[in-house]
């Protein structure tokens, strides 16, 4: 099994997904306000990497919040 900061499994969150998210964002005052998202989602498991558990509805919220956060050269 893979080893999980948070567990994928966990029979009271049946209705919510892990969520890995990995970035590399060159301009830290954009990083800065991404990794502040994320914080609002997760648990930042590495520098660049967060792992989430979250629900369908904020699963979407947060993709249709990143591209506020991001460019073409991220």
């Amino acid at each position: 099994m893979e080893n999980y900061f948070i567990s994928p499994v966990d029979p009271d969150r049946s209705d919510k997904h892990l969520v890995p998210v990995i970035y590399d964002i060159p301009l830290n005052k954009r990083r800065a306000k991404f990794v502040k998202l994320m914080e609002s989602y997760g648990v930042r498991v590495q520098k660049s990497a967060f792992e989430m558990i979250i629900t369908d509805v904020q699963y979407h919220d947060l993709i249709s919040r990143i591209p506020h956060y991001i460019t073409d050269e991220d």
